[in-house]
């Protein structure tokens, strides 16, 4: 005859819903797609006659307009190049009627994301006039990202006592909120935007460049999460928990802002250059599972 729950005996007596908390830390790689946003810009390039480009007009001798250029439709040529550290903790429950479903509330942060890249974009663009030009703009940049999620887990074993030795694979899937703080140092050593009247709000005037400033940008998106792993008893209510977890973030925006323009004159502005789309953390970890 089977016993009861409450007449089981052993350490591993499972008497329904448990209180959880776990923490984890391990590293995070992102993938994203790199999508040029500067749109319709327009920059006036000038040439003095001798194959030199400048980007004002020149008051002596035989410079002459050679157009408009539009760099919207060129490629990114960034990628994420570093990995990084992760880290978090949750809280939860166990159900306690079916001691397999586990749900927590799960903070992640993903340390600073790099890349950079010289130069910016990819391939030539043709001026107005017909006239064409190799834009050779450079950018370095960094994300930082917090992620909370409800997430649901799933246990695989059977029956409601867990086991005492081996291993205990589960899966897992979440759904957030999303914060990612953008920061981007943007250069011009060649001024290709210094003639468009709207970067100059961006940063200084130095002869035929704009020194840019370092804008930072908030994010706030949804965040869809899956979670792969296995916990091993140390104790009663002590788990080793180790795994891989993949959170999807659709958009991360990377813009130029007059924030630290000591006399902004039209107040504050914001210019979007380019975004990561489709952006995937792919995270390894492993932490401490405790159940009371």
């Amino acid at each position: 005859m089977a016993a009861a729950n409450w007449e089981q005996r052993g350490p591993f007596r499972d008497d329904g819903s448990r209180f959880i908390f776990a923490v984890r830390g391990g590293l995070s790689m992102p993938r994203a797609n790199m999508q040029n946003d500067l749109g319709t810009m327009n920059v006036g390039i000038w040439e003095d006659g001798n194959g030199n480009l400048a980007y004002a007009p020149g008051s002596t001798g035989s410079w002459s307009q050679i157009g408009h250029v539009n760099f919207g439709d060129l490629d990114m040529t960034a990628n994420f190049t570093e990995m990084s550290l992760a880290y978090g903790m949750s809280v939860g429950v166990v159900m306690a009627n079916n001691t397999n479903i586990r749900f927590e509330i799960d903070w992640l942060r993903i340390e600073e994301s790099q890349f950079s890249t010289n130069p910016l974009f990819s391939g030539d663009v043709t001026t107005s006039l017909g006239v064409v030009h190799n834009p050779v703009a450079a950018a370095r940049a960094s994300m930082q990202t917090d992620i909370v999620s409800a997430f649901v887990y799933y246990d695989f074993f059977n029956g409601r006592i867990r086991p005492q030795t081996g291993l205990i694979p589960y899966i897992g899937f979440g759904l957030g909120f999303a914060r990612n703080e953008s920061l981007l140092m943007l250069s011009d050593p060649y001024g290709d935007f210094a003639g468009d009247p709207v970067m100059g709000d961006f940063g200084v005037q130095v002869g035929d460049q704009v020194n840019f400033f370092t804008s930072t940008t908030n994010n706030r998106n949804y965040a869809l999460s899956v979670a792969l792993g296995a916990a091993y008893a140390i104790s009663q209510n002590i788990y080793f928990d180790f795994g891989a977890r993949a959170s999807y973030v659709p958009n991360v925006r990377f813009a130029l802002n007059n924030s630290l323009d000591p006399t902004p004159v039209a107040g504050y502005r914001e210019m979007d250059i380019f975004s990561a789309r489709d952006v995937v953390f792919l995270n390894v970890f492993a932490g401490l599972r405790f159940e009371f």
